[in-house]
């Protein structure tokens, strides 16, 4: 069995997601590989993989500062595979990846996209994937386009209070505006004609473009257990996806876990196992929300997959399509 180093960004919602791995003991997850209590360091990191980087690509020195980056807290001499989602994947171009190669002779690295490939910047995917034992993709679209393994990210039920008392909804969105921001617009408008009680938190939107300003919010952050309160009380959970995304979305997970009704505009999701048209509303277009008067908001919600997303099943998912290590 595998040390799994999984190298991830700083996000409360990564956290939360990736909870239930916190107290294992063959797991070190680095929520930010800049991390460290040495100021000094700090501002080296700063200069070095952000600016002087960027500012000069071919500086010989740029790979000198990844010797800092990560030391080994197991303590056992179980061979090591390190996993890097999509956002600290630039460290290639620092030469980490090599870095750790050479000093873990016998480590395994994979690489686990969480969001589709189009957003990825910096690094040319096509030829990094062959720096990697295994490329993952969360999009079962992108896996094929990519030639690459299709798994879901994982999901724990994070535990927290609920400090705040909210007006209870009927439906709820949260997201960055990204390429959507019209169908998200239209969305609000069909529904609140249809005299559902709306909690839309949109970010990333341009002040000329914040349309009923009054009524929906804008650009106000919400922390990840901010996110779960306004999660749990409401009825039903507004997915809409950015354009060329099909995998399974947080939303979708967070109407598993919380028992909610999703309302999405995601067809693959009639593919899925946890597929229920009881529980879940597929649309085309905001025209199409007249049928969800009919969902029955009494009936009781189980979507049976809840344990299928625990973050350890993606860890035995990356051991099983490992080649078997050979030691030296």
């Amino acid at each position: 069995m595998y040390n799994f180093v999984i190298f991830s960004t700083p996000s409360d919602y990564y956290d939360a997601a990736y909870h239930d791995l916190t107290n294992l003991s063959n797991v070190d997850y680095v929520r930010d590989v800049f991390e460290t209590d040495n100021k000094f360091l700090k501002i080296c990191f700063k200069i070095n993989y952000y600016f002087q980087g960027k500012m000069f690509p071919k500086n010989p020195f740029k790979s000198f500062w990844n010797r800092f980056l990560f030391e080994s807290k197991f303590n056992n001499d179980n061979p090591i595979c390190f996993v890097f989602t999509e956002r600290v994947l630039f460290l290639y171009n620092y030469g980490f990846i090599d870095f750790l190669r050479t000093n873990h002779l016998n480590a395994k690295f994979v690489c686990f996209l969480q969001d589709i490939g189009s957003t990825v910047k910096n690094v040319n995917l096509d030829s990094i994937f062959n720096e990697f034992d295994l490329s993952i993709s969360y999009d079962k679209v992108d896996a094929q386009k990519y030639n690459i393994l299709y798994h879901p990210t994982p999901y724990s039920l994070y535990p927290f209070d609920q400090k705040n008392k909210l007006q209870p909804s009927d439906i709820f969105f949260v997201g960055r505006a990204k390429n959507r921001l019209d169908e998200i617009i239209k969305s609000y408008e069909k529904l609140t004609d249809m005299g559902f009680s709306c909690d839309f938190h949109i970010t990333d939107v341009d002040p000329k473009d914040q349309k009923y300003s009054k009524d929906i919010h804008y650009n106000c952050r919400l922390t990840y257990e901010e996110n779960l309160e306004h999660v749990k009380n409401s009825k039903y959970l507004l997915e809409i996806m950015q354009k060329e995304a099909s995998g399974y979305s947080l939303r979708t997970w967070e109407a598993i876990f919380y028992e909610k009704f999703l309302i999405t505009n995601n067809t693959f999701i009639k593919e899925s196992s946890f597929y229920n048209d009881k529980y879940i509303f597929v649309f085309e277009s905001p025209k199409d929300f007249g049928e969800i008067m009919v969902k029955n908001l009494k009936e009781k919600i189980n979507y049976n997959y809840k344990e299928k997303l625990n973050p350890q099943n993606l860890l035995k998912f990356i051991d099983k399509h490992l080649k078997p290590i050979k030691i030296n």
